[in-house]
């Protein structure tokens, strides 16, 4: 192995040698005349940057544009690598594309570098390239094979034995594989497992017997259920006002409501102001009349007729209130005596008589009339109901919500025993 390494460096030296003995053309010797003064002048450009004179000259630029110890905006974006500076760029580019162009024509270039850049896809002309300068190239692809046969100095590139490195082989078929499965037969196979017993003359004969007595026995076990009431609590009250405003002099007026009724709640009237006069109707019955025994049948429906009386010089005619069943009531202002249901009164009513439960309609109609002026015409219906699983008990404001018992239990087993002897 050393020989051949000797014989091949002065191989080598000696094209060294006779290379560098021959003449170079015009283009290298522009070549090497160049490298040589790139050489010479490599150290003194180091110097010149290391002395700082690269400062020096860019500071004797316009200090407006080039200053070498200024630092650039961006340089904040870096943040030793870990930056977002893409973000940054897409304002950069958003702020070039749509803001308007900087005066200075000096810092505009950064712009009109930036939009360039972005518009260069799209700006870039469209070069026809002659099939001429292809024809070439198209040609070393189609004869690939015949120049580089010649370039091996063989005629023929199909000639056998033309490349000596080839050796002819022959190669047998490619191998196969081959699937062999074997199955059981179907023979029927017979086997003993246990114990055979052979009886004969000679065997000997024993009998197990086995006695079960049952002793009835009687046990208690009982559950002792203690149910402590609970102290009841006030129930809640949710009224309900019926109003009909107010009536003005020599007039009637009726409101109608429509009540459905939880039986679970009660229902009871608390207050009354009816001026001058008023009742209240559920499903057409009369509970409470506020008329002061002047006549008044059913002021639902009444209105003012002239009344006359007698015939010719000894008739007489006068304002009164007709009745729906014909009867004339006056026509007069008793006033409104303090605790009056003229000025207003409270009181307790209880509405479980007259109310039908069950989820129907109830009817409550509110009819007022008035003589003097305009007066006012309400009630209140109190409605008391009790939180989820209590019970409302008693009747009308005295009614109350009782919680549900606390039930407590113990055992008393007596059959202990027993349930011991039974495991």
């Amino acid at each position: 192995m050393r020989g051949y390494r000797l014989l091949f460096g002065m191989m080598a030296w000696g094209a060294v040698s006779i290379a560098s003995a021959a003449a170079l053309t015009p283009a290298q010797q522009a070549f090497a005349d160049a490298q040589a003064l790139a050489a010479g002048a490599q150290a003194g450009a180091a110097a010149n940057v290391s002395g700082g004179s690269v400062a020096t000259t860019v500071n004797q630029f316009n200090p407006t544009y080039y200053n070498s110890n200024g630092t650039a905006p961006e340089s904040a974006l870096f943040q030793n690598g870990n930056g977002n500076t893409v973000s940054a760029g897409q304002t950069k580019v958003s702020d070039c594309q749509n803001g308007a162009p900087n005066p200075d024509p000096f810092l505009r270039q950064n712009c009109e570098a930036i939009n360039l850049m972005v518009a260069n896809p799209s700006n870039r002309p469209v070069i026809a390239i002659p099939p001429s300068l292809l024809a070439p190239s198209r040609a070393i692809v189609a004869n690939a094979n015949t120049l580089a046969a010649s370039s091996l100095g063989i005629a023929d590139p199909n000639a056998v034995g033309a490349f000596t490195g080839c050796t002819n082989r022959t190669v047998g078929p490619a191998p196969t594989t081959r699937i062999c499965s074997e199955f059981m037969g179907t023979t029927a196979q017979q086997c003993t497992v246990g114990r055979v017993v052979v009886v004969d003359e000679f065997t000997n004969y024993k009998c197990d017997k086995t006695v079960d007595t049952y002793l009835p026995q009687t046990c208690n076990r009982t559950v002792n259920v203690t149910v402590t009431p609970q102290n009841p609590i006030q129930t809640t009250n949710n009224p309900i006002g019926i109003n009909a405003g107010d009536v003005p002099g020599g007039q009637t007026r009726t409101v109608n409501t429509n009540l459905v009724v939880d039986p679970s709640k009660r229902y009871v009237v608390t207050y009354f102001h009816g001026d001058n006069y008023g009742q209240l109707w559920v499903n057409g019955r009369l509970i409470y009349d506020a008329t002061y025994s002047i006549g008044f049948t059913d002021i639902r429906g009444a209105r003012l007729a002239q009344h006359c009386v007698g015939t010719g010089r000894n008739k007489t005619c006068d304002t009164e209130w007709l009745m729906t069943n014909g009867k004339y009531v006056g026509y007069m202002d008793v006033g409104c005596p303090w605790g009056s249901p003229c000025m207003g009164v409270s009181f307790a009513l209880d509405l479980a008589p007259y109310l039908t439960t069950g989820g129907a309609n109830n009817l409550i109609e509110l009819a007022c009339a008035n003589v003097g002026g305009p007066g006012p015409c309400n009630s209140t219906i109190a409605v008391f109901s009790c939180p989820a699983n209590f019970t409302i008990a008693g009747v009308g404001v005295g009614a109350t919500c009782v919680p549900p018992p606390v039930i407590t239990s113990t055992i008393n087993n007596g059959c202990t025993v027993q349930e011991a002897a039974a495991l």
